[in-house]
């Protein structure tokens, strides 16, 4: 997904991950991220979000949500 530089990367914008288990009713979802700066702009990002799901029994699998933040309307001309 993209978004603005001006909008939050929280999970409540960007989206929450959920899982279900036959076993655990309410497996636990956690996610950790890892920020990589762009090289030519530094309002430019990426993060890579890895969300985790975890069972009662520690078994566990992740996915990750890629979140690029662009600063196409970040531009502005000062005189």
């Amino acid at each position: 997904m993209t978004i603005e530089c001006d909008e939050s990367t929280d999970s409540e914008n960007t989206g929450l991950a959920s899982a279900t288990d036959n076993c655990d009713a309410a497996p636990v979802v956690t996610y950790s991220d890892i920020t990589i700066g762009s090289q030519t702009c530094i309002q430019e990002y990426t993060i890579n979000r890895t969300w985790t799901a975890t069972d009662a029994c520690g078994n566990s699998t992740n996915c990750v949500q890629v979140i690029v933040i662009d600063a196409v309307s970040y531009t502005h001309l000062l005189l």
